[in-house]
Formats: structure tokens, sequence, C-alpha cells
């Protein structure tokens, strides 16, 4: 046997004649063995070549080549393989660094591991194929190895290593160990890094009174974002801007300790956190504590207006502020002038110790027919102070009254549908306003106005059910196509509706109220014993059980009946809802009270009113709704809710409106149904609330609390909250929004989606998404910011879009992400205007499409007079304890 080199250079050779096996041997360099074994010829026999390349790096930990590893970057070649499985090289670091290894040159699959002292893992890098290999770790001084070794095949290699100095970490890595610093009202500045090898910098500061709070993260070369945690570590705010781009947040906070974390969305950075702490100015706001006066005749009270100014903060020293004067009404003519004022400006101190200051309006009565007049009081800015709300309004109510039509009695025809025929009067009567101007009036029974003519013996309400009653009025024509008109009331004229504190005609008893008809139709009566009683007097805020029995009498005055077999302590008269739909959630004349009380209509009464008092034209166009919790939300600057639980409706005749949920609390879950009597509630909340139907038909489970959804409303959009939320969306061309690249949003379920609806997603990227479909549930995991849920995503209402940046897709099961058509922009959903020629009782456009259009007659029968039985006893003493 003869071995040769390329060109057929004579090596060595081996005796080749008869059957006696013989070597040959050779040391060759690494790269000149490989190739020769590439070109030896297949055809030698008899024969086998033993190849063992030339091995620089040991073969176990204590056989590692020693290597240098400093800031500049060292290389070192060898082989892996069959032959040769393992390389081991040992460095050691005399200080903390920054280590950075690469593996590269690669003809074969080769892994590499980074271990210590003792020879554990410490970190490692297994890409498949010839990918280069790379591992970058924050090293503290000691001693390393570096193990090298072969996942398939034989190849080559080029070890690279070097050890960067580290940069000095200042702050903690956990929030235990987090900085300390001083946030003041100068701002500060702190200088520090993070990166691959320092992947959270936590600062914790303390502040001793509210402040307003701002941070800048500047200076980045690399991407990385910022959180204000609370003293718990829990997320309040954050700014995750793309890149290099500068982070900032602005947010007032109270006394206590917070944390701020810094860390990296991409690459290693150095940083510069700027924060500062500037006091709160005190914040002035005025209110007018009584919105309404009024003119009051020779000998009688005066009503006046009242205006309260509040300040916050301190009130160590005096305040001065000055404020305009504005309205339609005119001083010396329609009110005294306002002490401290010169011609429409005035100046008012709150005094030392105080934290409100009053200014009444005090009404001059005169002899002129007039409508309401507003006297307004606007807030001027100045130093030394900011400006909450900084506007508010007095009502002048004019005691000379022209002449109103009244509405007439007419009868109306039932639907066919049992969700509106079942609040309907069984007298079948209502307040006909054709020929009223679609006025319906009302008035205060007073005590000046002579004897009652009903049965009854009555008395004159306080002002501030007076106040409550106009309200409720106002909040029920701006779902209906009329209008509620105070009127004098006297011995001879009075409103149609006509409210007054009653003996109940002796019997005892709570509240009711008469169906619209002649004489006494439309009169409340009120048992003025219960205003001592916090849960049920008439005297209560919104949320209080008495607030909403003057809703329901309003309600039975204008044409509705309780919805089940009850009426007082008797029985009722159909049609009568399922034992089911009976509860307050869905209408207040329930007799049936799962959780907490409602403050405005619910759903099914808004449409049986509008059924026969037409449809208001009300925030038709593109609405916001920005929601504190599940039962207050903030529009237009205005709150509607309570701060508590209770269940209130929205009513929205048309544009393109949202629903934002970002600021609800992160301690519930949360269900958004977005369909026409759907309820904005919690999860935990959602049908927990059990009640026994008072008409015997049953036990049933309802939600007791939230906002719901008007029929013939709809929401178009929703803004998810930070927590987790199941959406069921409606059949209008839904955007899903809220989530942002970096900001944990909870875990989402959205369900009855279709190819109109649009999931916004434009923060991240195609890579960010790790998506799967399970059961026709498409399963999209946003990194470590949540998850989402799409259920039934392939129905045959079609897939929604996703927005991902600035493209849109639909996922396949065959294909994965694929670019879809941007959506067309929303239309405005039907708006219902009001008829040109005014408003009348009749409907403009239809409140339900399976409703007939209300009869008119002028029959005997509208002249019969009916009455509801009272609220019996078992009722209010449920109420009671209800609330105990």
């Amino acid at each position: 046997m003869r071995t040769f080199l390329e060109k057929q250079t004579f090596l060595e050779t081996g005796n080749d004649s008869g059957f006696t096996a013989k070597s040959a041997s050779l040391q060759l360099d690494t790269d000149e063995s490989n190739l020769l074994l590439r070109q030896l010829s297949a055809s030698i026999s008899r024969s086998s070549i033993g190849y063992n390349p030339s091995d620089f790096a040991g073969n176990t930990l204590s056989t590692a080549r020693a290597i240098a590893v400093s800031a500049t970057t060292t290389s070192y070649q060898d082989f892996v393989g069959s032959v040769d499985t393992n390389d081991y090289y040992r460095f050691t670091l005399t200080d903390t660094r920054n280590f950075s290894l690469g593996l590269t040159g690669l003809t074969a699959d080769a892994d590499v591991s980074l271990l210590n002292s003792t020879g554990s893992f410490i970190a490692g890098s297994s890409l498949g194929g010839t990918s280069a290999e790379s591992i970058a770790q924050q090293l503290t001084a000691g001693t390393y190895y570096i193990r090298v070794y072969p996942y398939s095949g034989d190849t080559n290699y080029t070890l690279s290593v070097s050890a960067a100095p580290s940069s000095i970490d200042f702050a903690g890595n956990t929030l235990s160990t987090a900085r300390v610093i001083t946030v003041g009202t100068t701002t500060t500045n702190y200088q520090d890094f993070v990166g691959s090898v320092d992947t959270n910098d936590y600062y914790r500061f303390s502040l001793s009174d509210t402040r307003n709070f701002s941070l800048r993260l500047t200076g980045l070369t690399a991407d990385a974002d910022v959180s204000l945690l609370n003293s718990t570590g829990s997320f309040i705010t954050g700014s995750s801007l793309g890149g290099t781009s500068a982070e900032s947040i602005t947010q007032q906070l109270t006394a206590g300790t917070y944390y701020i974390r810094v860390y990296p969305y991409s690459g290693n950075t150095n940083y510069t956190l700027s924060v500062s702490a500037a006091p709160v100015l005190p914040s002035l706001s005025i209110v007018a504590t009584d919105p309404t006066a009024a003119e009051v005749n020779s000998g009688q009270a005066a009503n006046p207006g009242l205006f309260t100014i509040t300040r916050t903060g301190s009130t160590a020293a005096a305040l001065t502020l000055s404020y305009l004067v504005s309205g339609s009404a005119t001083k010396g003519s329609d009110y005294n002038n306002i002490t401290g004022t010169t011609g429409n400006t005035g100046t008012i101190t709150i005094p030392v110790g105080a934290t409100s200051v009053t200014i009444p309006i005090n009404v001059i009565n005169d002899a002129l027919i007039e409508a309401s007049e507003s006297v307004v009081l606007t807030l001027n800015s100045g130093t030394g102070y900011q400006l909450g709300t900084n506007s508010a309004t007095v009502t002048i109510l004019d005691n000379d009254s022209p002449t109103v039509p009244n509405p007439t009695v007419s009868t109306f025809a039932l639907t066919g549908n049992n969700q509106i025929d079942s609040l309907l009067a069984s007298s079948r009567t209502f307040w006909n306003t054709s020929g009223s101007g679609g006025n319906i009036t009302y008035s205060f029974y007073r005590n000046s106005s002579g004897s009652y003519y009903g049965s009854e013996i009555v008395t004159e309400l306080s002002e501030t059910i007076k106040t409550s009653v106009r309200r409720i009025l106002s909040m029920i024509s701006s779902y209906v196509n009329v209008n509620f008109v105070e009127v004098a009331d006297t011995a001879n004229s009075f409103g149609v509706l006509r409210y007054m504190f009653s003996n109940l005609g002796g019997g005892g008893g709570y509240a009711y109220a008469y169906y619209p008809g002649v004489g006494v139709g439309g009169d409340v009566h009120l048992s003025s014993a219960y205003e001592s009683d916090p849960v049920n007097r008439f005297s209560g805020a919104p949320g209080n059980h008495g607030y909403m029995t003057l809703i329901h009498e309003t309600f039975h005055a204008i044409g509705l009946k309780h919805p089940g077999n009850y009426n007082g302590s008797g029985t009722g008269e159909g049609p009568f809802l399922p034992g089911g739909e009976d509860n307050t959630t869905n209408t207040l004349m329930s007799y049936n009270f799962p959780g907490p009380t409602a403050i405005t209509p619910m759903a099914y009464d808004i449409r049986a009113l509008q059924y026969l008092y037409g449809v208001r034209s009300y925030n038709s166009t593109n609405t916001n709704y920005v929601f504190n919790s599940v039962n207050n939300y903030t529009l237009n600057g205005q709150v509607f809710g309570t701060t508590g639980t209770s269940k209130q409706s929205v009513w929205d005749s048309g544009g393109v409106d949202t629903f934002n949920f970002s600021g609800l609390a992160t301690t519930d879950r949360y269900r958004f149904d977005l369909r026409g009597g759907g309820l904005m509630t919690t999860q935990s909340a959602f049908n927990s609330t059990s009640y026994t139907d008072r008409s015997g038909t049953g036990t049933y489970s309802m939600t007791g609390f939230g906002t719901s959804i008007a029929f013939n409303t709809v929401i178009e959009n929703l803004v998810n909250s930070r927590s987790d939320d199941f959406v069921i969306a409606n059949s209008a061309a839904n955007t899903f929004s809220g989530y942002t690249r970096g900001v944990f949003t909870g875990n989402d379920i959205y369900e009855g989606t279709n190819s109109a609806d649009v999931l916004d997603l434009s923060s991240y990227g195609l890579a960010d998404l790790a998506t799967t479909v399970s059961s026709g549930t498409l399963n999209i995991r946003l990194g470590t910011s949540g998850t989402i849920q799409v259920r039934n995503y392939f129905s045959s209402a079609g897939s929604m879009r996703v927005r991902v940046g600035s493209t849109f897709y639909r996922y396949s099961t065959t294909g994965g992400w694929q670019v879809a058509p941007s959506p067309a922009l929303p239309a405005n959903h039907g708006e219902l205007v009001t008829a040109s020629g005014g408003l009348t009782s009749r409907r403009d456009l239809p409140a339900a499409p399976d409703t007939p259009a209300v009869i008119a007659c002028s029959c005997a029968a509208c002249a019969v007079e009916r009455r509801l039985n009272q609220l019996g006893n078992s009722a209010l003493s449920d109420r009671i304890r209800r609330a105990a």
C-alpha cells in the first residue's frame, strides 16, 4: 500500500504483496488532512485509513486549553466531529466583564456552552445547521470553561471571544434591591445601563404628599422601555415607544412609595433617567350646589340658587380668585347684584382654614312671562392655583307661566313583542302630544294650591325631591320624542303629571301613581313617612331605592305597568315577562330586585317608552364613553353613574361610538356584551345574583350591576381594559383596540366577531405574535403582554381582520397570516332624527322593527280613571332587608 499527497507526491509505502495486513501512518495539518481524505481513491482495497486531525483544545475539563480573554476579540481555530467530540477552553477573569463569544465558519452543525469553574452549565447556543452560534453574558471574576461540541457531522470552526469591561450597575435588579433615589421639585438625572446582561434596573422613591411626577428616559442607543409601579410592584403606567425614541411618563401621585423599572426591549444601551415631582397647586372647582332658582310671589319662601367654590390642598393661607359672570339672565332685573362684582367680573376670597365659599343668586320676581334664564359663573385662571371644573350654571325659573296646551289621552295597540307589551299599561292609555307641540306638562302640588280633587290628603314635596324629578324627566326626554314642561301649580291650573306627598288614601304604603287619564290621571303620590328611612326616602341620591321609585312611579304616570303578576300586595294584569327576564336589570318596573339599584331606565323600559312616545336623536355624533368602572363613565367631562355598584343604561342614536375601558381597575376581570340589551359588568358578577320571582315562577340568576346598552343603540369600537376581558361583538363593524407592545393587557376572549371587525395590534410586529388554532379558536400570544382568543374565528360570518403594524391580515390554517384589504371607513349608524315639523308622540323611525304604529283614538275608555295600587309592604320590607 502506498500513500500519496496531491500531484502523486510519494509519502510512504507499505508492502502490498500477499494478503498480510500492512499499515502506514502520517501526521498532516488539519486543513490538509481534511482535503486529502476527500481525494483518496475509493478503489483502495483491503485497507483502512485512520484519520485523527490535530486537536489544539483539550477534550476534558482537566485538559482544557488555557486562553486569554480580554476586551480585544481573540479567535481560535479547531475541529470537532466524530473523532473529536469535545473541545474545552479555560479562561480566567479578574473582575466583572461583559463576555461575548461567537462560533463561526461551520460546515456542519456544532454547538457551544459556557460553564462555571466546576463545569456546571451557565449559558449555551444551539442553533440548527451551520448557523453561527453566540453567547453574551455578564460574568464576575473567576474561572470559566467553554465547550465546543458537534451536533451532527464534522466541521472546522473559529471561536471568537472577548470580555469588555462591564458597565457599573448602580440600580438594583429586583424590587427588594432597588436603588433608593430622591425625587423632588428639581430634576435629578441618573445614568446606567440595561441589555442582555442586565435586564432590569429598579429605582425606589417615596413622596410625602401629592405631587406631579415626571420621568424621561433619554440617551438611548437601543430600544428600552420604562414602567412606573406602586408600592407592591403593580403596574401604574409605562412608556414603550419603538427604537431609540425617548420615553416619558407624567402622572399625579399621592403620598407613598413607588418604583421605576427600566428594561431593554432589544439590544444593549446606556441611558439617562431624569425624574422630578413638582408640588400640586391647589385646584379650584365651582359647582351649582343649588342649580335651580325661581321667582316666587310675595309671602312665599325665597328660592335662590347657590354656587360653591371649593379648593383642594392646604388651607393655611387665604386664596383670592376672580370670576366672570355671564348667562341669559340680567343682573338687576332677574337677580340681585352679586357681592364683589363690578360689571361682569367679580372677586372672592376663600378664607384661612376654609375649603370653600358660596355665592348665592337671589332672584327678583317680575310680572314678565319668560323662558327659564341662566346665570353662569366661570372661574378665571390665576397664579398659585389650577382650575378643575371652572364653570357652573344656575337656572332661574319663571313663575309667570304662559298657557301651555296639555296633551290629550289616547289609546294604543299592543305590539306583539312581549318584551314591550308586558310593560304597557293595562289601561292602554298614553299622553298624545300631537296637539301640544310635543309637550307633556308637569307640576308640583303647592300647599297654596288649595284642596286636592282626589280622595287623598296631600302636601308639597321638598325642593330636593323636586330637583330629582326634574332631573328624571330631563333624562327621560333624552330617550323619547317629547318635552316635559314644568308649569305653575295653582288651584285651577297644573300639569298633567302632578307630584305630591300623600297619605295614600289613608291606607298606608309607600307610593303609587295613576295611569294617563283625565282627573287624577298622571298624579304621583309619595308617602312622606319614609323620608327618615336612609334606603327608601325619595330625597335620596341616584343609587338610593327611593330615587329609583321616583322613576318607577313616573313611568306609571306616562303609561307603563309592572311586568309580572303582582301589584302592591295583589296580582297584576298581563301580558307578563318570563320570570327569568322580570328583574330590575332589564326593567325598573319589576318587583324583583337582583343586586344594586337602577339609576336610569333600563333597556326594556327605554324600548317600551320609545314605542309610546317616539325616538329622540341623542348623542348622534361620534361619541367616546370613558369608563371609570363598569357602572360609571365620563362623557364630555360629565360623569354618569355612581361610585358604588349600580346599574344604568346608555342610549345613543347614531355616530361611530366608542366604549373605552382602558382606565378600569386591574383587580377585576370583565365581561363586555356590545349587543342591544347587553351589559358591561365584571365576570364575577355575571349571572351571579339569584332571585325568586315574585310571581312565583321560580328562582333565577341575573347580573346585578353594570351598564347596559339600550336596544337599537350601536357601539362600534371598544378599547380593552388591562385585565382579562370577555367581549361579545355586535353585528356592526367593530374595532377592538387598546393593545400596546410592552404593556400587559390581560388574557382576552372575543365571541361573535365577523369579517367587518378589526383587532388592532398595530404596535406589534408579526414576529411578536405566537399564533395557533384549536377547535376553530384563533389563539394569539403577545409575548409577556397577554393572550387573545377569537372563538369561532372561521365561522360563516367571516374572519375578523387583525391589524399588525400598518398592514391588515387574516389568519389561514394553511398559510398563516395573509394580507387582507383595508376595511372601509365605518358608516354613521342609523341616526334617529326628529320630525322636521316638531315633536310628536309618534315614532319618526321605528324603535323596533316588529312594532306597529301608535293608534290614537278618542273612545270612552280614554276617560276612565285607572289607578295603580301602591307597592305593598312586602315589597318595601324586602328592600329594607336587602339594604341591611
